[in-house]
C-alpha cells in the first residue's frame, strides 16, 4: 500500500471520527489551512468572512467552479462536487485521487479547483488535514445555489441596530433606543444580500420614514456624524446602504417623541424599529405620602415628572423646589431629595421631604426648572399633626360572610384633634397594641413586634379572616386597645358574621316576613272588594 494511500484512508477514518464527535478541530497552528474561496472562483456566490474551524460556509452556482487556495496539506470532499485541478504550478507530490474525490498537496500547487455535481439546494463539504491525514484542521460547507440572487437586498440577513452617531453594529447597543429632548438617536443601517454579502450599489433607494413627531436624515456612511437635524419624516438615500445610519430628532424640541421608524430598499421593506425621545418637563404629579411633625419630614411625597407625551423622566441634575405654600406658619418647606428614574427596573419614583412648622395643612405646589423652563406641580395638601393621643376604630363592614377579609381602620389624633403624624410610632411590639376579635383570625397572627406609624391618612390598618375553627354566626365585639397613648381609651367596634356569603341574618328574614304579610293583606283585601262588586 503506498503511503498516499495509507495517507487518505486515515484522513477518511478522521472524517468518520469527528461526524462522530471523536475528533475534535485542530489548533490554529495546524499545517493545514484553507486560506481563501474568492480568488480565482466562478459562480460564487458568498463566503463566510471566517473560514477557520469547521463552520466556514459558501454559495456556489451549480454551473461555478470553487477555488480553494489552501496550504500544503491533505484535503478530501465529500459527494456532490469532484476535484478538478490546481490552482498555481503543480509538482510531482501534487496528486487528485482517481475517483476525484480527494488531493494531496505536497509540492508547489497553491491550491485546488472543485465543481459541484449535486442538485440546487444540497451541499457539499471541503475538508482539510494535516499533511499526515490525522488532524481534521478545517471545514467549509458549500450549499449549490441553481441561480443568484446576489446583489439583491435579503431583509433576513440586513440588520438595524440602535447605536450611537459615528457607530456600528449588527445588535442593538444598550440603551441607545432612549434619548432625552434636543438629543437624537441613530440607527445603524446594514444591507445584505441572502448570501451574506453587504449591498454596494449606488442605483438602489434607501428609505426611512418616521412616524409622527419626528423627523430624519441619512448620513453617508456609519463612520461619519450625522451634525444636522433632518427636515421631514422621510429621507431617502442612494449611498452604498452597506453599512449607514440614519439620525432621528424630535420635531420639536421640548415636544418628545415615541413612535417607530421603517426602512425600505428598492421596495423591500427591511424592518422596523421603536425608539423614545424624551420630551422636556410638562408636569409634575405629586403624592402625599406621610403627615409631618414638627421639622423636616423625609419622603413625605412622591413625584414622577413627565412630558407632553406622558413619558415619565429622570430628574438627575434638576431640582424639586417648593413653588408655594397657602400657609407657611404650618408648611414652610417642600424640596424632592429622591431622584425619579423611569429606566431603572423597577422605575424609580422620586420622593421629597416636607418642613413643618406647627400641626395643620396647606395647599403646597413645587417646581421644576430644566434648561430655563419652570413646570410647577399640581396642588396638593401638605398636612402636619403632633404624636398620637388618641384613636377610634372601625370595620369596614357591618356584617361579614364566613371566608370574608375583612379590615379594620385605627384613626389617630393629637391631643389638639388634628391627624396624628407619620413619624412617631404608635406601637412598637404585641403589649404596645392588641385586638381581641371573635371569629376572625389576624393575618399575621397575634404577636406583633415591627414599628407601627400612622399613614397619610393618620391611620393603620390591620386584615383579618372570617372563620376559625370553632366559628359561630352571631353578633359580636371587636376590642382594640392601644395603651400606651397618653390618652388611649379601649375601643369597642360592633360587627356581625354569618355561616357563608349566601346565609341571611335575623333581621332579614323577619323583613322578608313582614313583607309578605303585606302582600296577603293586599290581596285579601282586593278579593273582598271583588266580591262586593258582584253583590
Amino acid at each position: 500500500m503506498s503511503t498516499k494511500t495509507l495517507r487518505k484512508r486515515i484522513a477518511l477514518v478522521a472524517v468518520a471520527a469527528l461526524g462522530a464527535g471523536v475528533l475534535s478541530v485542530a489548533p490554529a497552528n495546524a499545517d493545514s489551512d484553507i486560506s481563501d474561496l474568492s480568488t480565482g472562483s466562478v459562480g460564487l456566490l458568498g463566503v463566510s468572512a471566517n473560514l477557520t474551524g469547521l463552520t466556514g460556509t459558501a454559495t456556489l452556482l451549480s454551473t461555478g467552479t470553487l477555488a480553494v487556495t489552501a496550504d500544503t496539506g491533505y484535503y478530501a470532499v465529500s459527494s456532490g462536487a469532484v476535484i478538478t485541478g490546481f490552482l498555481g504550478t503543480k509538482g510531482d507530490d501534487d496528486v487528485i485521487d482517481s475517483d476525484q474525490a480527494g488531493v494531496t498537496l505536497d509540492d508547489t500547487a497553491s491550491g485546488f479547483t472543485v465543481k459541484p455535481t449535486g442538485a440546487a439546494g444540497s451541499t457539499f463539504t471541503i475538508t482539510s488535514y494535516n499533511l499526515a491525514g490525522t488532524v481534521v484542521s478545517e471545514r467549509v460547507t458549500v450549499t449549490i445555489a441553481g441561480s443568484s440572487v446576489a446583489g439583491t437586498v435579503s431583509a433576513a440577513d440586513s440588520t438595524l441596530s440602535w447605536v450611537a452617531d459615528q457607530q456600528s453594529s449588527a445588535t442593538d447597543v444598550s440603551g441607545k433606543s432612549k434619548a432625552t429632548y434636543n438629543n437624537a438617536l441613530y440607527l445603524n443601517i446594514q444591507l445584505a444580500d441572502a448570501y451574506g454579502n453587504a449591498i454596494t450599489s449606488t442605483k438602489g433607494a434607501l428609505v426611512a420614514t418616521v412616524t409622527t413627531g419626528a423627523v430624519v436624515v441619512l448620513g453617508p456612511d456609519a463612520s461619519t456624524s450625522i451634525t444636522s437635524k433632518g427636515t421631514y419624516t422621510q429621507a431617502v438615500s442612494n449611498a452604498i446602504p452597506s453599512d449607514i445610519n440614519l439620525r432621528i430628532d424630535e420635531k420639536t424640541v421640548g415636544a418628545g417623541w415615541s413612535g417607530s421608524v421603517t426602512v425600505t430598499y428598492n421596495g423591500v421593506t427591511i424592518g422596523t424599529k421603536s425608539g423614545t425621545i424624551t420630551g422636556a418637563p410638562a408636569a409634575i404629579a405629586i403624592t402625599p405620602k406621610k403627615i409631618g411633625t414638627v421639622g423636616s419630614n423625609v419622603s413625605a411625597f412622591a413625584y414622577v415628572v413627565k412630558d407632553l407625551a406622558g413619558n415619565e423622566l429622570a430628574t438627575t441634575g434638576s431640582t424639586i423646589v417648593l413653588s408655594k405654600s397657602s400657609d407657611t406658619s404650618v408648611v414652610s418647606g417642600a424640596v424632592g431629595v429622591i431622584n425619579s428614574d423611569p429606566a431603572t427596573s423597577p422605575a424609580t419614583v422620586g420622593y421629597g421631604d416636607v418642613t413643618c412648622v406647627k400641626a395643620g395643612s396647606a395647599k403646597v405646589t413645587v417646581q421644576i426648572t430644566t434648561n430655563g423652563t419652570t413646570v410647577k406641580s399640581n396642588e396638593f395638601t401638605a398636612t402636619c399633626g403632633g404624636d398620637a393621643y388618641s384613636y377610634t376604630a372601625s370595620f369596614d363592614k357591618a356584617v361579614y360572610a364566613q371566608g370574608d377579609i375583612a379590615t379594620l381602620t385605627v384613626t389617630f389624633k393629637d391631643a389638639a384633634g388634628n391627624l396624628a403624624n407619620s413619624y412617631t410610632a404608635v406601637s412598637n411590639a404585641t403589649p404596645d397594641q392588641t385586638i381581641a376579635s371573635p371569629m376572625m383570625d389576624r393575618v399575621g397572627g397575634t404577636t406583633y413586634t415591627a414599628s407601627e406609624k400612622p399613614g397619610a391618612a393618620g391611620t393603620v390598618t390591620h386584615t383579618f379572616t372570617v372563620g376559625g375553627a370553632n366559628f359561630s354566626a352571631g353578633k359580636y365585639n371587636a376590642i382594640v386597645s392601644y395603651p400606651t397613648l397618653a390618652y388611649g381609651a379601649k375601643q369597642t367596634v360592633s360587627y356581625e358574621v354569618t355561616n357563608s356569603g349566601t346565609a341571611v341574618s335575623n333581621a332579614d328574614v323577619l323583613k322578608a316576613i313582614v313583607s309578605l304579610i303585606a302582600s296577603i293583606n293586599k290581596q285579601i283585601a282586593a278579593l273582598q272588594k271583588a266580591l262586593l262588586k258582584k253583590k
